[in-house]
């Protein structure tokens, strides 16, 4: 008796959405977390059906009931809707649960507000990158192209699958050599500015202008490259 207080108090306090729901899709179960997040009582909810908080459901409660069924648990991102009307997003778990010779879905679901914020913030960047004017890439330690902008690959005439597979020496035949001394230098101070050609495919040479930044992300080293016609 003592264990199933312990539990009943450990999944009201905590921080996710925690519902049960049965076969039709009624709402036999929530915790504190649930109430609060979707602005109703317990009661309220208790009379409300999963529909009613998840307005975006993929098909019929019925038909996903079954197939969580058949594969115990299943994960999505989906929008649960609180009784004011606004719309959360929010990582939803479902597994398959038989309690007392009835089945039940558990939801577990957690707020994923600050996720989406920070993906369409990234997006942004990413676009803002690609659209920009000039050359963007990426270097590695051995001279090797990482990533390369939209903009860099429609300037220089090349795919960005193809500019992935090159070499600075491709793009810039007087870069200095050996490639380890400049990558050494860059290292060491940080930022270079200097002025170079840049080749297109179609052997065009363009002067540019070119700042290189050295930068470490997630353990990794590279020379963050922007050229700019001149």
């Amino acid at each position: 008796e003592q264990s199933l207080r312990f539990c009943k108090v450990a999944v009201d306090r905590a921080s996710e959405q925690i519902l049960w729901t049965d076969p039709e899709g009624s709402i036999v179960f929530v915790n504190d977390a649930t109430c609060e997040q979707l602005g109703y009582t317990r009661e309220e909810l208790l009379a409300l059906t999963v529909a009613d908080i998840m307005p975006r459901l993929p098909g019929e409660w019925s038909e996903g009931f079954g197939l969580v069924k058949r594969e115990g648990a299943t994960t999505y991102d989906a929008v649960h809707r609180r009784k004011d009307g606004a719309l959360v997003p929010v990582n939803v778990n479902l597994n398959y649960v038989e309690y007392d010779g009835k089945e039940y879905l558990l939801t577990v679901a957690r707020d994923i507000t600050e996720r989406k914020r920070l993906e369409k913030k990234s997006r942004l960047t990413q676009y803002s990158v690609d659209h920009a004017a000039g050359q963007i890439f990426w270097v590695g330690p051995h001279g090797m192209l990482t990533y390369a902008s939209a903009s860099t690959c429609e300037i220089l005439g090349y795919t960005r699958e193809e500019m992935l597979g090159m070499s600075i020496y491709q793009i810039d035949p007087t870069a200095p050599v050996p490639w380890d001394a400049h990558w050494q230098e860059l290292k060491t101070k940080g930022e270079l500015t200097f002025e170079t050609i840049h080749r297109t495919r179609g052997g065009v040479e363009i002067p540019v202008e070119v700042i290189a930044n050295f930068v470490e992300y997630e353990g990794k080293e590279y020379n963050f490259v922007f050229a700019r016609e001149i």
